[in-house]
C-alpha cells in the first residue's frame, strides 16, 4: 500500500469556512490514495466534530505562536509521497487538475508544485488578486517548515508544476481596520523583535517586521527595517524571492510616507540592480509608472511603460521564472494585474510627450518614438477581448481623447489599425471613418457597435446616427427601456440647448414605431429646458403643460385605473405624482385661484427635486400675482379701448405723432396689460423721431 498524497490542514475554530474547506477536499480523498491530517489548535467541540467526519487522524496542538511548529506537526506525521497544506479559511474551487496530475503519473516528473491563492478584497468576491503559492512538494528527509510567521517549506526544489487550480481566500478582507487583526499584528511584532535579538543577521525576520510595521502604517519604521533586511539579503551568493520583496516594499513604503520623489529615486536605483529578479522588475516598473504619473514625469514614465511590457513578454515566454519567483505578496500575477492601468497611463504619457515635442523647438527625434508608433503599439497591447479588464478603463480612454483633442486624428487612426473584436475599438473606427468621409465604413462599424452597446455609449451612437443619416432599426430592436432612459439622461446633459430641438426633430421619425421611447426622449428634453431657469412665465407654463401631459400619458399606458386613482400609492412613480399636482396648479391658475396653488407646488417640489428650478420659477410668478392681483376690465372699458385704438391708428396714419403719443398714454391707463398698446407706443416713439 502506498499513499500518494498527504493533505495537512491547520484548523482553529473557523466553522464558517471549515465546512467548505473540507468539502472541497472530498474529491482528492475519494479519487487518490491520500490521507487527511488535521492539526487542531481550536477549542470548539463543534469544530472538532466536523473535522472528525472527514478523518480520524487529528493532532491536538497547543498554540505557541509559531506557525512552522504547527505545520511541522502535520508534516512529521505524514505518510504520503507528496505533501499538500492549506488553512481552514481556504477552499478549492476544483481539484480535477491535481487529481489528473497524480492519476496520470505526471507527478513523477516534478519535485514541487504551485497552485493559485485567490485573495479577495471584498466580501462580494468582485475584486481579487491571484498569487501562485508553493504548497505542494515531494517529501524528503530534510523537508521542514521554517519561520514562526509567514512560514515557508524548505527545501523547495525544481522542477515545479504550475496548476490553474485555485483556493478561495477571504482572510484579507477588512483586515486593516479590524481590531483583531491589529492585535494579531502586535503579537507578531513582539515575537519577531524577540527573535531578532537572538538572530540579528536574519534578513527574513527583518522583512517580516517591515511587513508588520507597514500593515500598522508605521512607514518610517517599516522603511528602516526594509533597509536593514535588504542589506542582509544582498550578502547571499544569488538573489532570492525574499530580497525581491524587500526591493519592492522599500520604495512602496517610502511613497506611503508621502515622499514620492524619493520613492522614485530609490526605485530607479533598485531597478538597475543586477540582483533584481524578473518578476521583481515587472512589479517595480509598474510601481515606477505610478510614481511618474503622480510627479508628472511623462517621458520617464513612458520609458517605464515600455520596460514593463518588455519584462511581461519575457516572463510569458519563461513561465518557470514567472511561477517560481514569488516574494511573499509580490508575484507574477500581482505584476500582470497592473498591465491594463499601466498601458492606459502609457497612452497619457505618450500624448504628453508628443504635445511637448510639438510645442518645443527641440529635436523631435528625442521624443522616444512617441509621434507615430508608440500610441498604436500600446493600444495593441491592451487585452481588448477581456471585458472585465477593459470595460473599467473606457472612462479613462474617453478622458484621454478629451484632454488631447488636438491629437484626435492620430488617436483614431491608431485605433483603426487594430484587428480586434471589441465594441469600443469599433466605435473609434466609426469615428475615424467619419474623419475620412467614408460612409460605408461609418455604417459598417456603427451597426457592429449597435448590436452590443453599453448604455454609457448609446448617446454617442445616436448622435453619430443622426449626423450620418443611419437608420436606428438594429439599435432599437435590442435596447431595453432602462437602457434608453439612461441614454436619454446622458444625451440631454451632453447636448447644448440650441442643438436640442434640431437633434430631436431629426431623431423623432426614427422612433415612429417606438412611441414609448419617443415619449421618454421628449420628457428628458423638456426636463432639460425646465431646469435652465430664467424662463419667461408664458414659456414656463407651456413647457410645464407639455411635460405634465407627457408624463400622465406615459403612466396611464402602464398602470391600471384603480392604481392611478390612488395618488398616495407607493407603486406610482414620483414623476406621475408631480405631474398630476402641477397640472392641478395650472388649472387653478386659469381660474385665478393663485393661493390654492402654493401648497400643491410645495408637494410637487418634494416629489421631484430635480425640477426645483421650474417649481421655484412658477412659485415666484404666483407670489407676484398674489401681491399684485390683476384688475378686472369691464366690458365698457373694453369697448372704449377699442374705439380709442381706432382713433390712435388714424393719428398714426396722418403722421400726428405728438397727438398719437398723448392718446397712447391715456389708453395705457385703461388697458395696462394690453400688449398691442405697448407695441403701438414703441412704433410712435420710433416714427416720431424720424
Amino acid at each position: 500500500m502506498n499513499i500518494q498524497l498527504t493533505i495537512s490542514l491547520l484548523v482553529s475554530d473557523r466553522m464558517a469556512t471549515l465546512e467548505r474547506c473540507l468539502f472541497s477536499l472530498k474529491p482528492l480523498l475519494r479519487e487518490l490514495d491520500s490521507e487527511l491530517i488535521v492539526v487542531y489548535t481550536g477549542s470548539s467541540p463543534d469544530t472538532l466534530e466536523l473535522a472528525e467526519q472527514y478523518t480520524s487522524h487529528i493532532i491536538p496542538f497547543t498554540w505557541c505562536n509559531d506557525f512552522s511548529k504547527a505545520r511541522n506537526a502535520g508534516l512529521n506525521a505524514a505518510k504520503g509521497e507528496w505533501f499538500l497544506y492549506l488553512d481552514d479559511d481556504e477552499w478549492f474551487e476544483n481539484t480535477d487538475e491535481i487529481i489528473h496530475f497524480f492519476k496520470s503519473g505526471e507527478y513523477r516528473q516534478y519535485q514541487t508544485a504551485f497552485y493559485i491563492q485567490r485573495n479577495y478584497n471584498d466580501w462580494e468576491g468582485n475584486s481579487y488578486a491571484d498569487a501562485y503559492v508553493g504548497r505542494m512538494c515531494r517529501i524528503f528527509p530534510e523537508t521542514r517548515f521554517v519561520y514562526p510567521i509567514h512560514e515557508n517549506i524548505k527545501p523547495y526544489p525544481e522542477p515545479s508544476k504550475k496548476f490553474n487550480a485555485f483556493v478561495h481566500h477571504f482572510g484579507y478582507v477588512g483586515a486593516r481596520n479590524d481590531t483583531a487583526q491589529s492585535a494579531k499584528s502586535d503579537r507578531n511584532l513582539s515575537l519577531l523583535l524577540k527573535r531578532l535579538e537572538t538572530e540579528p543577521a536574519s534578513a527574513h525576520l527583518y522583512a517580516q517586521a517591515a511587513q508588520e510595521y507597514g500593515s500598522a502604517q508605521d512607514y518610517d519604521t517599516a522603511i528602516r527595517y526594509c533597509r536593514k533586511g535588504l542589506k542582509l539579503a544582498q550578502t547571499t551568493s544569488r538573489p532570492e524571492p525574499l530580497e525581491m520583496w524587500l526591493q519592492l516594499e522599500l520604495p512602496r513604503f517610502i511613497s506611503y510616507s508621502g515622499d514620492t520623489k524619493l520613492a522614485l529615486k530609490e526605485g530607479e536605483a533598485l531597478s538597475g540592480s543586477s540582483r533584481l529578479l524578473e518578476v521583481g522588475k515587472l512589479n517595480l516598473t509598474a510601481m515606477l509608472v505610478g510614481f511618474c504619473w503622480n510627479l508628472k514625469e511623462y517621458e520617464k514614465g513612458l520609458q517605464y511603460v515600455l520596460q514593463y511590457r518588455e519584462t511581461l513578454e519575457y516572463l510569458r515566454k519563461h513561465p518557470e521564472k514567472a511561477m517560481t519567483q514569488n516574494g511573499i505578496t509580490s508575484t507574477f500575477s500581482s505584476g500582470e494585474t497592473q498591465a491594463m492601468i499601466t498601458y492606459v497611463k502609457g497612452l497619457f504619457f505618450a500624448s504628453e510627450v508628443k504635445k511637448a515635442s510639438a510645442d518645443s523647438s527641440a529635436d523631435k527625434t528625442t521624443a522616444i518614438q512617441t509621434s507615430e508608433d508608440v500610441i498604436p503599439k500600446i493600444l495593441s497591447w491592451i487585452p481588448w477581448d477581456d471585458k472585465t479588464k477593459v470595460e473599467p478603463q473606457y472612462e479613462n480612454l474617453e478622458e484621454w481623447k478629451r484632454i488631447y483633442a488636438n491629437q484626435t486624428e492620430h488617436i483614431l487612426e491608431s485605433y483603426s489599425q487594430l484587428t480586434v473584436d471589441n465594441f469600443y475599438v469599433g466605435l473609434q473606427k466609426a469615428y475615424y471613418a467619419e474623419t475620412q468621409n467614408t460612409y460605408d465604413q461609418i455604417q459598417h462599424y456603427w451597426e457592429q457597435c449597435a448590436t452590443d452597446c453599453p448604455a454609457y455609449f448609446l448617446p454617442q451612437l445616436l448622435q453619430m446616427a443622426v449626423r450620418n443619416g443611419i437608420a436606428l432599426t438594429i439599435l432599437l430592436e435590442k435596447i431595453s427601456l432602462d437602457k434608453w432612459n439612461t441614454c436619454t439622461n446622458v444625451l440631454t446633459e451632453q447636448l447644448e440647448l440650441p442643438d436640442m430641438d434640431t437633434f430631436y426633430q431629426k431623431l423623432l421619425p426614427e422612433l415612429s414605431d417606438h412611441p414609448l421611447l419617443a415619449e421618454r426622449l421628449h420628457q428628458r428634453f423638456l426636463e432639460r429646458q425646465l431646469t435652465q431657469g430664467l424662463l419667461a412665465p408664458t414659456r414656463l407654463l407651456e413647457l410645464l403643460e407639455d411635460y405634465c401631459q407627457s408624463i400622465i400619458s406615459d403612466t396611464t399606458r402602464i398602470y391600471r385605473d384603480e392604481i392611478l386613482n390612488d395618488l398616495d400609492s407607493y407603486v406610482l412613480p414620483a414623476q406621475y405624482k408631480f405631474a398630476v399636482r402641477v397640472q392641478s396648479v395650472l388649472q387653478l391658475m386659469e381660474n385665478e385661484d393663485y393661493a390654492g396653488c402654493i401648497p400643491l407646488l410645495a408637494e410637487a417640489l418634494h416629489l421631484c427635486p430635480r425640477l426645483s428650478v421650474a417649481v421655484s420659477g412658477l412659485t415666484k410668478y404666483l407670489t407676484e400675482k398674489l401681491a399684485n392681483p390683476p384688475q378686472p376690465v369691464s366690458e365698457e372699458f373694453k369697448i372704449l379701448g377699442a374705439q380709442v385704438k381706432q382713433m390712435l391708428y388714424g393719428l398714426m396714419e396722418n403722421g400726428q405723432w405728438t397727438d398719437a403719443y398723448g392718446v397712447n398714454a391715456q389708453l395705457l391707463s385703461l388697458l395696462p396689460d394690453d400688449l398691442e398698446v405697448l407695441r403701438l407706443k414703441q412704433n410712435i416713439l420710433r416714427r416720431g423721431m424720424d
